[in-house]
C-alpha cells in the first residue's frame, strides 16, 4: 500500500489549479489574493489532510479484506470520532 505523503497531497492540490469543480480549483479561487506566505502555509496544512484523507481510504480498503481487521479498524474510527469516549446516548 502506497503512502501519501504532504507533498504528494499539495502536488494533487496544484495539478487541479485552475480547474472548476475539483478541490484544488476551489481551493485555489478561495485563496487567490491571499499573501503568498498564507498559501504556502495553507498548501502545507491542506496538503496533509489530502494525503491522510487518502491513507485513511486505502486502509479502510486493505481491511475489507478480512473481517477482523475490518471490524478493528470500524472500532478505531468509532473511538477517533467520538473524542471524549462519549457514546451517542450519553449525556454532556
Amino acid at each position: 500500500m502506497k503512502k501519501y505523503t504532504k507533498e504528494d497531497g499539495i502536488n494533487s492540490l496544484r495539478s487541479e489549479k485552475g480547474q472548476a469543480d475539483t478541490i484544488g480549483g476551489t481551493f485555489y479561487a478561495l485563496i487567490q489574493n491571499m499573501d503568498p506566505a498564507i498559501v504556502e502555509k495553507m498548501e502545507e496544512h491542506f496538503g496533509e489532510v489530502i494525503a491522510a484523507g487518502y491513507n485513511i481510504g486505502a486502509a479502510i480498503k486493505e481491511a475489507e479484506k478480512d473481517p477482523a481487521t475490518k471490524q478493528q479498524m470500524a472500532n478505531a474510527i468509532i473511538k477517533a470520532a467520538m473524542g471524549n469516549n462519549k457514546g451517542f446516548s450519553d449525556e454532556e
